[in-house]
């Protein structure tokens, strides 16, 4: 199954799911962030699927996510997703076994990847959720560190004053 968005210059298109004979009955919906949800039927109706776009960031695994949502006898046939106030997939879909609609929704919206990136001050910049840093020199640093998700679409970040001062030499151990 692939994904085609035209980026204002020319149709783009992604793979999403490999498996073959996965994506009829699609259901495609755009989150506030502007990310792919699409919710669709396995192969040969044998399960219901819905596939997330990430957005990435750094040191994440960019790409599509996808979840197996149903896959009890003829599931996921005529889909239809949507994604509710509080960023919840929520997915109707038909179950041909019992002659059924089924309603389901995610407890949680997808969790995007997060990363910190700090600027120490001192033209160094360090990755990661815990850094450990060393000054060369004595002297007040401005600090920042900056929490991404959703490629970047989505930036929080703190500052913070960090004063070095010049160590103490060694104490020299007492004569005896």
């Amino acid at each position: 199954m692939q994904y085609a968005h035209f980026d204002n210059n020319a149709w783009q298109i992604e793979r999403v799911d490999y498996e073959p004979a996965v994506g009829r009955h699609t259901s495609l919906v755009l989150d506030d962030f502007g990310r792919p949800h699409i919710g669709y039927s396995g192969a040969w109706y044998g399960e219901l699927r819905y596939a997330w776009y990430d957005g990435g960031g750094l040191g994440s695994p960019q790409g599509w996510q996808i979840e197996e949502v149903d896959s009890v006898g003829s599931t996921g046939g005529y889909t239809d997703l949507v994604i509710d106030g509080d960023g919840r997939p929520q997915l109707v879909y038909l179950d041909a076994e019992q002659k059924s609609l089924v309603h389901a929704w995610r407890v949680c919206p997808p969790t995007p990847p997060i990363t910190f990136t700090w600027d120490m001050g001192d033209q160094t910049l360090l990755e990661g959720a815990v850094v450990s840093h060393t000054y060369d020199l004595p002297g007040t640093y401005a600090v920042r560190v900056t929490a991404s998700a959703y490629a970047g679409t989505l930036q929080i970040g703190s500052r913070y004053s960090v004063t070095v001062v010049e160590a103490l030499p060694p104490l020299a151990a007492p004569e005896r």
